[in-house]
């Protein structure tokens, strides 16, 4: 959970169920007002669609960049919404994979200026660059991204 920031600030609280909500610890709170939670700029989340290349090389593919320039690597959440219900997954949490051994992923790299949901794929069975004919579940599909980058205050 979050630090505290104002141990005894007691200006809004909701408890949890089984609480009573004037006596509860700010650990037994939904919400509190003594703690500091995750804050999110409004340009710093948001969903966005994209089609998978029909041919996709082996290595880190950057499939979307989200700038942030904070000058530190934020905390974040990255979600992958399978579109085409391709790999029966909805909103899943990144990192994500589905193949063993693992020879396919959907991950965030994430710097001090931006971060970078990347598809990264290793030619474990030496069929070249990953295609539909190999891999019928990825490439030319559509995948979703739902993303919250978080500000450090």
């Amino acid at each position: 959970m979050a630090k505290i920031s104002v141990e005894n600030d007691k200006i809004f609280r909701v408890s949890l169920p089984g609480y009573d909500v004037s006596t509860a610890t700010p650990e037994q709170c939904a919400l509190h007002s003594g703690f500091d939670y995750p804050k999110i700029e409004e340009h710093l989340e948001g969903y966005e669609v994209i089609t998978m290349p029909s041919s996709i090389p082996e290595g880190a593919n950057t499939v979307l960049t989200i700038n942030h320039n904070y000058g530190y690597v934020p905390s974040w959440l990255v979600y992958l919404d399978d579109i085409d219900n391709n790999m029966n997954t909805e909103f899943a949490r990144l990192p994500f994979t589905q193949a063993v051994p693992v020879d396919w992923e959907f991950r965030v790299d994430s710097t001090t200026t931006q971060l970078k949901i990347v598809f990264y794929y290793v030619d474990t069975w030496g069929v070249g660059n990953m295609t539909p004919a190999d891999y019928p579940n990825i490439p030319g599909k559509r995948f979703g991204f739902k993303w919250q980058v978080w500000v450090n205050d």
